[in-house]
């Protein structure tokens, strides 16, 4: 089940715990950004699933 994104408020209060000075431009990106992360991490990972339930990326240089 997909967590609700988190608050305004709730983000401030986890930006002020880090110790981070944000501008409110730069707070207001960093939310934005955090509810398209979240939403990426529940797509990859899921509960149960090993390594293999992921895509592989492998480049194999040429050898010339």
């Amino acid at each position: 089940m997909p967590r609700p994104p988190l608050s305004a408020a709730e983000f401030e209060a986890i930006v002020k715990l880090s110790g981070l000075r944000l501008t409110p431009t730069q707070s207001e990106e960093f939310l934005r950004v955090h509810a398209i992360v979240q939403t990426m991490c529940e797509r990859v990972r899921t509960p149960g699933s090993g390594y293999d339930a992921e895509p592989a990326h492998v480049f194999k240089p040429i050898e010339r």
